[in-house]
């Protein structure tokens, strides 16, 4: 049981060096990104079965701007799906695969 509390505080760790307040909805929508790229905001409301406004906003705040004058994480980036310009798909930028890997040792 020490281990694993000891695992929980890396995590905790690696999660404040990025941002002080790294919110829990934040990081499962950024770890099902990692999971699976190239997730739309409609896939992510469904596997994860939060609010369209829930995910919509951790969208912004783990891509590059949260708001027109307030930078985001950089985390992801969103791209236009070619078949359908409405829809906009999650992928890891490499800050992102940089803070998959801390967490990922975090939790070794």
């Amino acid at each position: 049981m020490l281990k694993e509390i000891s695992r929980g505080l890396k995590l905790t760790k690696s999660l404040r060096e990025l941002h002080s307040d790294f919110p829990p909805n934040g990081l499962a929508i950024f770890l099902s990104i990692a999971k699976q790229e190239g997730a739309s905001s409609t896939e992510l409301v469904e596997r994860l079965n939060m609010p369209k406004a829930t995910v919509s906003r951790n969208l912004r705040m783990l891509s590059d701007l949260l708001a027109p004058r307030k930078e985001g994480m950089k985390l992801v980036y969103l791209e236009h799906d070619p078949d359908d310009y409405r829809v906009r798909r999650a992928y890891l930028t490499p800050k992102g695969k940089e803070f998959l890997a801390s967490l990922i040792k975090a939790l070794e």
